[in-house]
């Protein structure tokens, strides 16, 4: 008899979901949710699951923003975007994402790791961003929250330092209406936040990730921020979804 997931809260190694996805274990869990690694039963692909906590689960708005991720991700189709291949809900009723696996590291831990990236490699990624950027906008998606550790670093074939931009969960579909958050929250990452982004959030479009995409590449080149603060009431004054990538977890 095949384990089915009995909880949405808690995935343990052999459940599994929708009659298809056998969880081997988790990767990281983060401020939406939690993320396992994942085979496909027929097909044998491993995959990335991610599952929405089920604390929120019944909070419509955020449910609204965990399936826009599939949405956008699942929409563009681009070597340098994770791929979204699946989505649905377990039998709680609590929305699952499926990714494509990558293995690597983010971009984050790699300045972290050496510091200041040469010139050269620096604009290798930075192009490779600028090209997922340029085909989200040209879909009228704008990604909202490119910063360091939403950028994975891979391989393929001979090719070192393959780029995936990943977690689309606060991007915005710029031909729809934009649906407000709950009041007084701001979603973003601070540091990598441009101005208008804070001060008129309905109006944010694909000008913020450019704006980002420079902060990005500052980062690469100086190894830290071009604005940082150790002021917990900064830090935290946007929502954030900062743990790690859809690659791993």
């Amino acid at each position: 008899m095949i384990p089915v997931a009995s909880s949405a809260r808690d995935l343990h190694p052999g459940d599994v979901i929708d009659g298809r996805y056998r969880v081997l274990g988790k990767l990281a869990e983060g401020g939406m949710g939690t993320v396992y690694l994942a085979e496909h039963m027929l097909i044998r692909r491993r995959l990335a699951l991610k599952l929405l906590h089920a604390e929120l689960a019944t909070d419509g708005w955020m449910v609204h923003r965990f399936l826009n991720e599939a949405a956008a991700a699942g929409t563009l189709g681009h070597p340098h975007i994770i791929e979204s291949t699946d989505m649905g809900f377990t039998r709680d009723g609590v929305p699952y994402i499926v990714f494509e696996y990558l293995e690597g590291c983010l971009l984050l831990e790699e300045i972290r790791r050496v510091g200041r990236l040469p010139l050269r490699r620096a604009l290798v990624i930075a192009r490779q961003v600028a090209s997922a950027l340029e085909a989200a906008h040209q879909a009228q998606i704008a990604h909202l929250d490119l910063k360091s550790d939403n950028v994975f670093l891979t391989h393929r074939g001979n090719a070192l330092d393959h780029v995936k931009l990943i977690d689309f969960g606060i991007s915005r579909f710029m031909t729809v209406d934009f649906e407000r958050p709950p009041q007084g929250i701001l979603m973003g990452t601070p540091e990598f936040m441009a101005p208008e982004q804070i001060t008129s959030p309905e109006t944010a479009d694909g000008r913020a990730d450019v704006y980002a995409l420079g902060v990005l590449l500052y980062e690469m080149l100086a190894g830290r921020c071009p604005f940082e603060s150790n002021d917990v009431r900064w830090s935290t004054a946007c929502w954030r979804s900062r743990p790690s990538s859809e690659s791993r977890r």
